[in-house]
């Protein structure tokens, strides 16, 4: 979420995608704040609004999943 109550969800996403043992991990946002291209300009790779839609999250999960299984990268 973009709106935490201790630390901007936007520089957890920074120091995620900047630090080398994270960086290659994916990040979805889901956050009441419907701003996908934000998400998306921090580095996320994907943006999901709340209420959550559980299907979708599910399908994004199984894609990553599918990523993982054929090598390639979360920004791939």
């Amino acid at each position: 979420d973009l709106g935490l109550p201790d630390m901007r969800g936007e520089r957890v996403l920074e120091a995620l995608k900047t630090d080398p043992n994270c960086s290659m991990v994916p990040v979805v946002v889901i956050s009441v704040d419907d701003d996908t291209g934000l998400s998306r300009r921090l580095g996320a790779d994907d943006h999901l609004t709340k209420p959550l839609d559980h299907l979708r999250l599910q399908s994004w999960l199984q894609q990553v999943r599918a990523r993982e299984r054929s090598g390639e990268t979360a920004a791939s």
